[in-house]
């Protein structure tokens, strides 16, 4: 789903127009950004938790060339999702 379909979504099931709902949803965003980089970690509701981790450094060796490297430490954002949320998806998932 893309951001103009989340809007239109948004608006439709509050009963505001998008132009009202858009502003909102961006400003939302911008600060859950915010609260992940100030904070490590932002709280999605009941959805789950985003939280920042440092990635180490390492050394590693191409596989085309054969020629050793190395990545310098840097940060990653991972996804932990809520119980709740594990549970709604393996209730609604259709069948394999």
């Amino acid at each position: 789903m893309r951001k103009k379909d989340t809007i239109r979504e948004v608006a439709s099931l509050s009963g505001q127009p998008q132009v009202v709902c858009e502003p909102v949803i961006d400003a939302y965003l911008k600060v859950k950004i915010t609260e992940l980089i100030e904070e490590s970690n932002a709280k999605l509701g009941n959805i789950g938790t985003l939280k920042r981790k440092v990635q180490a450094a390492r050394s590693g060796i191409m596989a085309t060339s054969g020629k050793e490297f190395n990545s310098p430490q840097t940060w990653k954002v991972t996804f932990k999702a809520s119980k709740r949320l594990k549970t709604l998806v393996r209730e609604n998932a259709p069948e394999a």
